[in-house]
């Protein structure tokens, strides 16, 4: 599974008992996913997905918000190359009466669902991070941060991506919008904004794990501009440094970090100023200084602590 198959999955995980927050972030799928089209006179609404948990969490939010049932299939692949689609479809009359008398979506001259009322978004910031959660589950994707930073949503209409962009700028991220054929591209390549837009929408997972890879990232790519150093001993360093780095930031993700005792929290620090430092460098440069071999045990209760949360995780 890719990083962007993960971030989905978890996101579809997310409870949500306020029908508010359900319908702010099903309103947030359909202007991203929702294709219109006409038969005999008549609107049809379909909605498409690699994603089945989001095809499915979808069904469920048009039957807790509207006591719709929407219409269903599978479209298993043809090739190899090509993924399972699952389809919802929703054609009765009453049902898209229900949807649209409601007047927080419209369908224009072009067949495009708009946004016609977007009282039901902006009115509390939960509402925005669930309707922003369903443009993401809807039409956005993710490069594995293995790779690049790069997070983007499509979207057909102008007016839905300038709305769009506007609630992702309300928490201070920096994106930015392109044209892309017929679509209007929204995208984030910095890696602090996409990790602040991952836990805007609710992928506590995802953030952490985007987060440990970019440290480790940025951590070997000084090594690699460090060839002048001796290559055993300081490969030794390095390796060292990875896990305790990644360490802290997930104790720092899980706002864990200021419950440490003040010993560690001071070494900890240090690690995360001097990422290429020997455990006998930072040792001097605590106080009272300690020996290598005092440092190396405080990053092993450490390293415990965060081993720990992660089995938690793993439940």
């Amino acid at each position: 599974m890719s990083f962007s198959t993960d971030v989905k999955a978890e996101l579809t995980k997310i409870a949500v008992k306020d029908k508010k927050l359900s319908k702010a972030e099903l309103i947030g799928f359909i202007i991203t996913n929702c294709v219109v089209t006409l038969q005999d006179g008549e609107y049809i609404l379909k909605m498409s997905t690699e994603n089945e948990y989001a095809i499915r969490r979808t069904y469920t939010f048009l039957k807790a918000c509207f006591d719709i049932s929407a219409k269903s299939n599978v479209e298993r692949p043809k090739s190899p190359n090509e993924e399972t689609l699952y389809h919802l479809k929703i054609t009765n009359k009453e049902d898209l009466k229900k949807i649209f008398d409601e007047r927080f979506i419209n369908i224009n001259e072009k067949l495009q669902i708009v946004l016609n009322e977007k009282d039901e978004i902006e009115q509390s910031d939960d509402c925005k991070r669930a309707f922003l959660r369903g443009v993401f589950l809807g039409s956005g994707s993710i490069a594995n941060p293995d790779s690049r930073y790069h997070l983007e949503m499509a979207i057909n209409n102008h007016g839905n991506a300038l709305f769009i962009n506007e609630m992702i700028e309300f928490f201070e991220i920096n994106s930015k919008m392109t044209k892309r054929k017929k679509d209007f591209v929204i995208y984030i390549k910095g890696a602090e904004s996409i990790s602040t837009f991952l836990a805007v929408i609710g992928a506590n997972s995802g953030t952490l794990k985007f987060e440990e890879t970019r440290v480790i990232k940025e951590v070997r790519n000084n090594v690699n501009r460090k060839t002048n150093f001796e290559n055993a001993n300081f490969d030794k360093t390095v390796d060292a440094s990875l896990i305790e780095i990644a360490d802290i930031a997930l104790l720092k993700k899980k706002r864990k970090f200021t419950t440490l005792p003040e010993t560690l929290i001071e070494l900890a620090k240090l690690r995360m100023s001097y990422k290429e430092a020997t455990f006998e460098e930072l040792g001097k440069m605590l106080t009272p200084p300690l020996s290598r071999a005092g440092v190396s045990h405080r990053f092993k209760k450490i390293h415990e602590i965060a081993e720990e949360i992660r089995k938690n995780e793993g439940r």
